[in-house]
């Protein structure tokens, strides 16, 4: 239902703050993330709305795999690359 919401709804509402206020209105929580790892339910914000509307899996981006370098230059010089 989320997903359907989030490629529907969010076009035709025109900001994440209006989204949210919309999902706050009908009663719908979204999970968020505790300090310790846990899933806990909150009321949307637009900070929330923002998080899933820009995230790649959620948009239907592909990123498995997805990899990112790092370029640091050393003390002495040398280019070392970092793949995370």
């Amino acid at each position: 239902m989320l997903l359907d919401w989030s490629s529907t709804s969010s076009t035709s509402l025109g900001s994440a703050r209006q989204a949210a206020l919309w999902l706050r209105d009908k009663g719908i929580k979204l999970p968020r993330r505790g300090p310790g790892g846990e899933v806990r339910w909150i009321e949307s914000n637009s900070s929330a709305v923002g998080a899933i509307l820009t995230h790649p899996a959620y948009a239907g981006a592909y990123v498995y795999g997805r990899e990112r370098k790092v370029r640091k230059i050393e003390a002495d010089g040398n280019v070392v690359v970092h793949t995370r």
